[in-house]
């Protein structure tokens, strides 16, 4: 079994984005 680099950064893209959706959310508008 190995890890594949597209997959990993995919799931750091993911991350980053959930991140940065959360940010915005508790910056009022």
């Amino acid at each position: 079994m190995g890890v594949n680099v597209s997959d990993t950064n995919a799931e750091v893209m993911i991350a980053t984005l959930r991140v940065t959706a959360n940010s915005l959310k508790r910056r009022p508008t």
